[in-house]
């Protein structure tokens, strides 16, 4: 079994898929598995999804949003971590390496996260994410409404178990809520001062 579960849902994202994708494949850490959770896409996801057969794990289900993506992903899984790539985003090859270190270390940490730089269409740095507070724990995401970026995230396979599913019927902001549900059972870390993913400002 993999150590690490990779999910990248993705809807409408043929053109960026590739991208993201390729990101996984450079990582330094090799022990992983690739869940692709196409949710319902009207373009040609499937078509594009076909150079990948035997590296990715391809699902495709109806339209249902990111949140039951997400979950039909770790549903699928069998890593004892899991980490979530957003399909218009990309990693860092050092990602899964410096977060498995982490958790690995760790056994109280249920969440490693780092902040990300946002790149417009230009390829300019046009801000971080979040900008501000981020919240290292359960009170200080309460208190400042604390941004994980989904992307930079990693989690294990048990803080689903214990917290919950991500929550469809929540229409903005499930990940936010997930993280404040697995952060009142585990401690989060930011890894500080490093990029091991990139937001991408797009018209889309």
């Amino acid at each position: 079994m993999p150590k690490v579960s990779v999910i990248v849902p993705a809807f409408n994202r043929a053109q960026l898929l590739p991208r993201a994708l390729a990101t996984i494949f450079v990582q330094t850490y090799k022990d992983y598995e690739v869940i692709v959770v196409d949710d319902g896409s009207k373009d040609d996801t499937p078509e594009v999804m076909k150079q990948f057969e035997g590296r990715v794990k391809y699902i495709r289900k109806e339209n249902g949003g990111s949140a039951s993506a997400r979950n039909r992903g770790i549903e699928e899984s069998q890593g004892e971590f899991i980490a979530f790539l957003d399909s218009d985003d990309t990693w860092m090859p050092e990602k899964l390496a410096e977060q498995i270190k982490v958790l690995d270390a760790h056994p109280k940490v249920g969440i490693v996260y780092a902040r990300m730089p946002i790149i417009n269409e230009k390829g300019e740095r046009v801000g971080t994410k979040p900008s501000g507070f981020s919240g290292r724990n359960f009170k200080e995401l309460i208190e400042h409404w604390g941004d994980l970026p989904t992307s930079t995230v990693m989690t294990r396979r048990e803080c689903f178990n214990k917290a919950g599913m991500f929550d469809t019927s929540l229409t903005t902001m499930q990940d936010i809520d997930m993280w404040l549900r697995i952060a009142r059972h585990y401690d989060l870390f930011e890894i500080e001062n490093k990029t091991l993913a990139i937001y991408y400002r797009h018209d889309e």
